[in-house]
């Protein structure tokens, strides 16, 4: 009796180890496939910068730079979608279809938009318009997943595991809804060319958090970190209003609204933008021992360093406009005096 049931334990114990092999194959296979799908999209995009700029070679000048640094991100664009796709339908990742429904979604908009207001049909006006919408839209998502964590209880909310391997609720729908955002407004830029120079930086900041957003999404990590740094959507919010009031005619500098905007810019640029990617990024490098080993890190701490280095640009570029306006106001009144 107790060989037979010795025989019976090793057997079920035998019949356990299998079905966890099993598991853990399978885990190891999906894994891998999605790093390999990932490994490929990857690749095609190098490909297809180094393909583009080798074109130049020998021949560069500032009409073929502007060329190719177009064509560059346009080609970008099709790679995502590939990559969104894959994710989708072959790996059967329903719950990415949030990132189709959100692109969907602000292309609708920009329909609407140029439907209702016939008059002001220019391509700038109307995706500032859609910009605008998308601001307040996820800034409105965020303060609602942030409040609704700080009202259950906001001990271990900033934990390394919690902000890395689990995501808040809503967080990973907002997030999709959000990245659905930017490849629309990626496309509509470069479809009207609604940007500046050989290398614009808001096409390198959608590139940065097109990339930064799919990779975190295919692969469910830092889903928690991603959602802080959408915290500066509230001072996109005023960015987009000002731009829509100058658009519109209204450029009053010693309008009391116009006064208010500028100090609503001022006061969610430092604390809205500047200070959370700040401490964002600290809290990389304060927690780097903690991350496992992969492309989880690096990833982070380039788009952060990339981020910051575009808010310092930024932040410039506000300075000088708030400087232009103050010196139209002062122009202005030493005319009326005369």
């Amino acid at each position: 009796m107790i060989w037979r049931r010795r025989k019976g334990e090793r057997e079920v114990q035998q019949l356990q180890w299998r079905s966890w092999r099993c598991e853990a194959d399978s885990l190891c296979l999906e894994r891998e496939r999605e790093t390999w799908g990932m490994l490929f999209v990857l690749r095609l995009e190098s490909r297809a910068i180094s393909v583009l700029l080798g074109r130049t070679r020998g021949r560069c000048s500032f009409h073929t730079l502007g060329l190719n640094s177009h064509c560059v991100f346009v080609s970008l664009g099709p790679s995502h979608l590939a990559n969104s796709d894959m994710g989708i339908f072959f790996n059967k990742r329903w719950e990415l279809l949030s990132v189709i429904a959100g692109c969907f979604f602000y292309q609708t908009s920009n329909c609407l938009i140029r439907f209702f207001f016939s008059t002001h049909k220019d391509p700038l006006f109307v995706n500032t318009s859609v910009s605008l919408l998308h601001s307040l839209f996820t800034s409105a998502s965020v303060i609602f997943i942030l409040f609704r964590e700080l009202c259950n209880g906001p001990s271990g909310m900033f934990d390394h595991s919690k902000l890395v391997e689990d995501a808040w609720p809503w967080a990973f729908e907002a997030l999709s809804f959000s990245c659905g955002y930017f490849a629309y407004d990626q496309w509509d830029m470069l479809r009207y060319r609604l940007y500046n120079g050989w290398i614009p930086s808001i096409l390198v900041h959608h590139l940065v958090l097109l990339i930064c957003f799919t990779l975190a999404l295919y692969r469910n990590v830092t889903i928690n970190y991603l959602i802080l740094t959408l915290i500066c959507e509230l001072h996109s919010i005023f960015l987009h209003v000002r731009k829509v009031r100058r658009m519109a005619g209204v450029r009053d500098a010693k309008s009391i609204l116009v006064r208010l905007e500028w100090f609503l810019n001022w006061v969610t640029f430092f604390v809205a933008r500047s200070a959370p990617h700040i401490l964002i990024t600290a809290k990389l490098i304060k927690d780097a021992h903690k991350f496992e080993k992969g492309m989880e890190l690096p990833l982070a701490l380039c788009g952060m360093a990339g981020m910051n280095l575009l808010n310092i640009g930024l932040g410039i570029d506000l300075l000088k406009a708030f400087k232009r306006e103050r010196k139209s106001q002062l122009g202005n009144l030493h005319h009326h005096r005369e």
